[in-house]
């Protein structure tokens, strides 16, 4: 079942994505891979502008990936990726998780956003739509992970965090592809009203 809702997810995020367009995402998300892959495989002259995605460098090792598969790949680091929206056509990401109002990904992702929104440029977030689910049951984002991933000194004064999630406003998502079609904001709650949880999943997900 996942497997087929992967295909349809791909069937569907390349429709959006135009011919010799040049494409900005952030991160690493096996959907937006996946896609990517497909638009190059089936003819479209894409090309591809990706950050390092500090600390644990995911786009890098998404733009070697990516570089297997002839798709074109231009890596730069976090801070200079605003410098490229003016010559991008897109944004497409992924999430971990979409509610009624919002998504979850990768930290920086909301800013991507949000220069997206100043750019006027579209911002897609793919995903299968078992990512979806109500906030009620929301996952915890603001675990901070090992300061060592970032330095591996202490000193004193200074005080590492190290975020990896943050929750962007669904206001600036263009659409949301899914296997189910592509979906704005009042499809999504609707999915989410029409979903039932298992109550077992839903104690583990409160465990976790």
């Amino acid at each position: 079942e996942k497997e087929a809702k992967e295909k349809k997810l791909v069937k569907t995020g390349i429709k959006i994505i135009p011919d010799k367009a040049k494409i900005i995402t952030y991160s690493s998300s096996g959907s937006v891979t996946s896609t990517l892959i497909e638009a190059i495989r089936i003819g479209k002259k894409i090309s591809v502008i990706i950050s390092e995605a500090r600390p644990m460098f995911e786009g890098k090792k998404l733009a070697i990936y990516l570089s297997e598969y002839s798709v074109p790949v231009k890596l730069v680091i976090d801070a200079a990726l605003p410098f490229y929206f003016r010559s991008a056509d897109m944004v497409l990401v992924g999430a971990d998780w979409i509610a009624e109002e919002y998504f979850i990904n990768k930290i920086g992702t909301g800013s991507m956003a949000k220069i997206s929104s100043l750019e006027g440029i579209p911002f897609y977030v793919i995903a299968t739509t078992d990512k979806i689910l109500s906030d009620l049951y929301r996952m915890d984002i603001k675990d901070f992970h090992s300061p060592s991933e970032i330095m591996e000194e202490k000193f004193d004064g200074i005080e590492v965090e190290n975020l990896y999630f943050e929750e962007i406003s669904s206001q600036l998502v263009s659409s949301f592809i899914t296997d189910e079609g592509i979906l704005g904001s009042d499809k999504i709650k609707r999915i989410i009203s029409a979903t039932r949880i298992n109550p077992e999943l839903v104690r583990r997900l409160q465990i976790i």
